[in-house]
């Protein structure tokens, strides 16, 4: 198996690198569909959407699209799934294992051959570790290495896909640029992975961390088509993976190949909470701009509600000086009307404010509730204000002779009308 491998790297050409971005990836996106020639709308701004991508370089029209197509990702995947390319479950000797790094040779080859070399950046490997130890998954790593495309590995959060702890340590993690975890905290039926659903994930980041190497994480949530995006299980992703340093992708089965769905049905960030959206870069902005606006142009429809407010405050403050008038001299305000308050004050601000003498009125509209002898319950509250009313007056099983609690203090002022109502003494 050393001399196969030997072998193919002696007859591998080495391609060079496509120069990668320095800055720390800050996106992770999937998509294994099909391009069309040329390329949809939907599908342009998939190639162009986050800054690691993974695409199926077998599938139709893909190597075409990024050939021609502008990719703005820093770093472009393709993915390759082992049982797929072998389409057969073969043994762990070395004549099969050998037959499987023939299959992947030969897979790498095709591709390198049509010039990805210049468009892919690395393989994401799939489903390797039924037919690929440690020891050969190292020497495999450095052939890949050495055709000018990084390794990324993908791991399953099932016990027989997922490497055990003693598989990472072997594997040198230097050599595998990133591990992209399928299914690692929302499961197909969208609900959460709990604490022993996770134990294998764990293990493997315990494994990584040990070695030290700065290995890329990213975690790719499928979500079965029909099923819902729960809003509690996916804030949940996002506080997990921005705890862990993960970069993350969530989105359903139809957004992996279907460009249009992938519009409606991915995840792109962190759902917000209640009022959390007055925190957004747009809302802060704008609220820095007000700020910083010494200069409010004047506009008719700017001074007309001035002068609005002017006149209101005139109407209150009459008003106001007119109940403290009554107060003092022990008279009575009417029922319906005020009028002792200019008409005009009204009238003008009827426009702005429809209704405005109906709401100032020191008493509701009378209906079928309210106690038919009013007029026989004010002269008790002016003529005694700072009286305590007994639960008897109060409280009466006739509804019609029961003060509003709301609009009757306790010491006997009735603030109906005013548009507040006393808290305590």
């Amino acid at each position: 198996m050393a001399r196969h491998l030997k072998a193919l790297r002696k007859k591998s050409k080495p391609t060079p690198r496509r120069p990668g971005c320095s800055e720390e990836p800050k996106s992770f996106g999937v998509f294994l569909g099909e391009i069309a020639s040329p390329p949809t709308a939907s599908q342009l701004r998939l190639l162009s959407k986050w800054d690691i991508l993974v695409l199926d370089p077998t599938q139709d029209g893909v190597l075409d699209a990024l050939s021609t197509a502008g990719v703005a990702s820093s770093h472009i995947l393709g993915r390759l799934d082992v049982r797929t390319l072998v389409k057969s479950d073969t043994g762990s000797s070395d004549d099969n294992i050998i037959e499987v790094l023939d299959t992947i040779d030969r897979t790498l080859a095709a591709l390198v051959g049509k010039g990805p070399q210049k468009i892919l950046t690395g393989v994401l490997l799939a489903g390797y570790r039924t037919y690929l130890q440690p020891v050969v998954l190292n020497q495999a790593a450095r052939y890949i290495h050495e055709l000018g495309l990084e390794l990324w590995l993908e791991i399953e959060p099932s016990p027989t896909h997922c490497p055990t702890e003693r598989e990472c340590r072997e594997t040198d993690m230097s050599l595998v640029k990133g591990i992209v975890y399928r299914n690692g905290t929302i499961r197909p039926d969208g609900d959460r992975q709990n604490y022993f659903q996770m134990a294998e994930m764990r293990q493997v980041m315990r494994a990584v961390a040990a070695q030290r190497t700065r290995t890329v994480m990213a975690i790719w949530e499928t979500i079965q088509t029909g099923n819902d995006q729960q809003y509690a299980v996916v804030q949940r992703t996002f506080n997990w993976c921005r705890f862990s340093n993960f970069l993350c992708w969530i989105g359903s089965e139809a957004a992996l190949t279907d460009a249009a769905a992938a519009a409606q049905q991915t995840v792109e960030e962190k759902p917000l909470g209640a009022l959390m959206w007055l925190k957004g870069e747009d809302i802060m902005k704008a609220h820095d701009t007000w700020r910083a606006n010494d200069q409010v142009s004047a506009s008719s429809h700017w001074w007309g509600l001035k002068i609005c407010r002017i006149q209101l405050v005139e109407v209150w403050r009459s008003l106001r000086a007119k109940i403290h008038a009554n107060r003092r001299d022990d008279l009575q305000i009417s029922q319906t009307t005020c009028p002792d308050i200019d008409e005009e004050l009204y009238n003008s601000l009827n426009s702005f404010l429809p209704g405005l003498r109906e709401k100032l009125q020191q008493y509701p509209p009378s209906n079928r509730h309210e106690p038919r002898d009013r007029e026989a319950r004010t002269p008790l509250l002016r003529s005694h204000p700072g009286r305590i009313l007994e639960p008897t007056q109060t409280r009466h099983d006739d509804s019609e002779t029961q003060l509003h609690p709301l609009s009757v203090s306790a010491g006997g002022d009735d603030f109906t009308g005013l548009g507040c109502f006393h808290l305590g003494n």
